[in-house]
């Protein structure tokens, strides 16, 4: 096509110089309608080109070069004022002939002057793929454990029996009072209380003795009670009367006795879980309660209930403290030591137990459910389960235009951001499986293996605190290679660690996981991913956040995590969002407190690019309508942060192309095309997002933004492409204009000037004027005198010389 335009000009510029020696002849009128006719029908066919008609692009390259050429020549054989107006005509042509040669560009459907746009940007392509895995790393790494569908059955446990008496006197409880004030005051309290209830028993009893056979009860030992019976001194009826009175007296204090007894345990079950007694001595009181009455039942919810308050009375901050991690094991063994001596009879509590917290992820869990396993063989169905590994089309930071030089290319600034983002992603790998990380020695990794082997001993609920940071950060790696579900607490608690790469390898074992049950339960990985999002905001934990935002692709809930990305994406506005205000319609209270938390803080620090453009990974796996729609409301929020929004000069001048971030957008969007034209039926809602962003365009005169979104249109559904370009055909072409001046008004301003600035200097200036010629040979150029010579004018070359006038001087007469 570019020959064609020169060989057409030198055309036209031939017939232009035929023409005009023509007229210089007989028969000029003629000449002359032949070329108004010629001129008349290249401005009406490039009128009609503009307007929206399709003519033969050959036609109208013929008809422009006419036009140009005869506004040249004019404008070169024309006077000062002519050359003005000519000139002028000639840039008026020329922005004519820009709006047809670039709107021809628009809406991108056919191109016949493609052949001139030398920074055409490059369609995706299969070469332009390559796979990376987003979730279930490391690859090639087996889970530690298998997940059951549902939990082993118990049996029926032996029913404890009936009259189980408790054999708990006041001596063996004076140790435990000796150690802790609370519990001494408590029991000194009791036995006070119970004394005096005894003696008021015993004075009752004796009273009854006395009313029923005249003595008090034991007056006299029952050998000499049978003596007196011998000697006659009593009745064989008193004997018996005696006798059944002292039995049945006997009786009521041994049931007081006992119910004392029974007094005194159940105050001993308060004191368990009594948070005023001090932790140092409740382990005793727990061994001690153990050691006595493991066979009573009763004790298992005393001791579930304990369990169940570990978490509360030794949060995370405690934990961090070795001391009190030291209490906390000591409690948690004492609890777990307790349950295996009860045995049988404390299973079902246990499961019953587990089932009610399923929908809970607790530090104390981990344990507890390695217990149930190892003790009992019973394994409860977890709450997560392992995903298989999942891997994405990375084609983001592509080469996308022509290599990078004076006259090809991105936009310099632009095309360093690129480079920038994938050297950054370079640094971002998985590291192996199986291998130690942050130069931990491998002997030490190895303790970490063998630790998980014995069962989750105590030594590593210690890693999880100690002082080096790469045996945390290797214990994180472990479990991520682990893949066991039942670890997802120590998971969680790593996620807050103080070192930005043990929390990144944490957010890669977190992102393994996926809940199972989620009409039941809270997601809780949800919402410490969003606390990771929010709380870790330095440059060290860039890399961290992004495996936070992969591991939103396997959460449960796609809702949530579309919503948590479109404020990524959107640095917190939720403004003309397709997933609306999603937050405040969540159940739970964590998870509305931190959403609301990361909306605040994106406000104020927006994420980075990197992070953000990652984050498009997470899209593409999720797989979910709303993308579209997410992906457009991102596209413009780009162009308003950086100002920027895109133009046909794209597509025509080098380095004026999108910000990065928006050329990732469209190459997701264009990518997403391809896999809704293979499934039509899911073709709904994108489109749904495409006009509405298209209305929207529209209505705010953003040419640029509306022909994007209308090849996008394009690129979904042909047939809703031309639907739409038959029905709104004034829109396109009024859209076409607005571009086209939007786009080009400032350099016509200039080159219009500046043009016949250069025209007239050069001309005029240097003397190269087809008009005159200069008279020294190269010195000052001399102006013919048209009036006293009229056959120097060309104009009257052809016409025969006026009469000659000769000066004659009359003189008087005299000498």
């Amino acid at each position: 096509m570019l020959l064609t335009a020169v060989a057409g000009f030198l055309v036209a510029i031939s017939l232009n110089l035929f023409l005009y020696r023509l007229m210089q002849g007989r028969g000029n009128t003629i000449v002359r309608l032949y070329r108004t006719v010629l001129l008349l029908l290249a401005g009406l066919g490039l009128v009609a080109e503009a307007l929206g008609s399709e003519l033969n692009p050959y036609l109208v390259m013929l008809c422009f070069t006419f036009g140009l050429a005869f506004l040249t020549l004019e404008t070169l054989a024309a006077g000062f004022w002519g050359k003005i107006g000519y000139g002028s005509l000639t840039v008026a042509h020329l922005f004519l002939g820009g709006y047809l040669y670039t709107m021809t560009q628009v809406p991108y459907g056919d191109r016949p002057f493609a052949a001139l746009s030398a920074n055409q940007p490059k369609p995706l392509s299969d070469a332009d793929f390559r796979e990376e895995w987003i979730a279930g790393l490391p690859l090639g790494s087996a889970a530690g454990t298998s997940v059951p569908t549902a939990p082993t059955p118990a049996g029926t446990p032996p029913r404890p029996a009936d009259n189980v008496r408790i054999s708990l006197s006041w001596s063996d409880v004076e140790p435990l009072m000796a150690h802790d004030s609370h519990v001494r005051d408590v029991l000194i309290a009791l036995r006070e209380k119970q004394e005096r209830d005894l003696s008021e028993m015993l004075a009752s009893l004796n009273q009854i003795a006395v009313n029923s056979t005249g003595m008090r009860r034991h007056a006299v030992h029952r050998d000499n009670v049978e003596n007196l019976l011998h000697d006659g001194a009593i009745s064989e009826a008193r004997y018996h009367t005696i006798l059944e009175t002292w039995r049945l007296t006997d009786r009521d204090e041994q049931a007081f006795r006992s119910k004392q007894a029974e007094e005194l345990f159940h105050v001993m079950l308060q004191l368990l879980e009594d948070r005023e007694v001090d932790e140092t001595h409740k382990v005793e009181l727990i061994d001690f309660m153990v050691d006595r009455f493991s066979s009573d039942v009763r004790l298992v919810k005393p001791l579930i209930n304990l369990y169940e308050a570990l978490d509360s009375e030794y949060p995370r901050q405690k934990r961090l403290n070795h001391e009190f991690l030291s209490l906390y094991l000591q409690k948690r063994n004492a609890i777990l030591r307790g349950f295996a001596r009860i045995g049988q009879p404390g299973l079902q509590p246990l499961l019953d137990y587990r089932k009610k917290t399923i929908s809970e992820i607790r530090y104390s869990q981990a344990r507890l459910d390695r217990f149930l396993e190892q003790t009992f063989g019973q394994r409860v169905r977890p709450l997560y389960g392992p995903v298989e590994p999942i891997a994405v089309k990375d084609f983001l930071n592509r080469e996308k235009y022509p290599p990078l030089g004076k006259l090809s290319g991105a936009a310099y600034e632009q095309d360093y951001l690129r480079h920038s983002l994938i050297r950054i992603g370079l640094e971002n790998r998985v590291p192996a499986a199986g291998q130690p990380v942050m130069g931990l020695a491998a002997a030490d990794y190895a303790k970490i293996v063998q630790a998980f082997e014995e069962g989750l001993p105590d030594a590593v609920d210690a890693m999880v605190i100690d002082e080096n940071p790469a045996v945390r950060g290797n214990l994180a790696w472990y479990l991520a290679e682990r893949k066991d579900p039942y670890t997802l607490p120590l998971i969680f608690e790593l996620m807050q660690d103080s070192h930005p790469e043990v929390r990144r390898l944490a957010a890669i074992a977190v992102g393994n996981f996926k809940i199972i049950d989620m009409q039941s339960a809270n997601d809780r990985k949800f919402t410490e991913i969003v606390r990771m999002l929010v709380n870790y905001r330095t440059n060290a934990d860039t890399f961290a956040r992004v495996f936070a935002l992969y591991a939103l692709a396997t959460v449960g809930d796609r809702q949530k995590a579309l919503y948590v990305l479109d404020l990524i994406f959107n640095d917190g506005a939720t403004v003309h969002s397709v997933m609306g205000q999603a937050a405040p319609a969540w159940k739970s209270e964590e998870e509305k407190a931190a959403v609301q938390s990361l909306i605040e803080i994106l406000g104020e620090t927006p994420e980075e690019p990197y992070v953000k453009t990652e984050a498009l990974k997470v899209l593409l796996a999720m797989e979910s309508q709303e993308s579209v729609g997410i992906l457009l409301h991102y596209l413009n929020h780009i162009y308003e942060s950086t100002h920027g929004r895109p133009s046909l000069l794209r597509y025509v001048v080098p380095h004026m192309t999108l910000p990065q971030e928006a050329e990732n957008v469209e190459d997701v969007v264009d990518y997403l095309a391809a896999r809704y034209r293979a499934n039509p039926e899911h073709l709904q809602q994108p489109l749904k997002a495409l006009r509405a962003y298209l209305g929207s365009a529209y209505g705010n005169h953003r040419s640029g933004e509306f022909f994007q979104f209308l090849k996008f249109l394009a690129a979904y559904d042909s047939r809703e492409y031309e639907a739409y370009l038959k029905q709104t055909q004034e829109h396109v072409l009024l859209m076409r204009m607005l571009e086209y001046v939007k786009s080009t008004y400032g350099f016509w301003l200039v080159f219009w000037p500046l043009s016949l600035l250069i025209l007239i200097v050069v001309q005029y200036g240097l003397g190269l004027s087809p008009r005159f010629a200069r008279a020294d040979g190269g010195g000052a150029a001399t102006r013919p005198n048209r009036r006293a010579n009229p056959a120097a004018d060309i104009r009257n070359r052809r016409q025969a010389p006026a009469a000659a006038v000769v000066p004659i001087k009359i003189g008087s007469g005299k000498s």
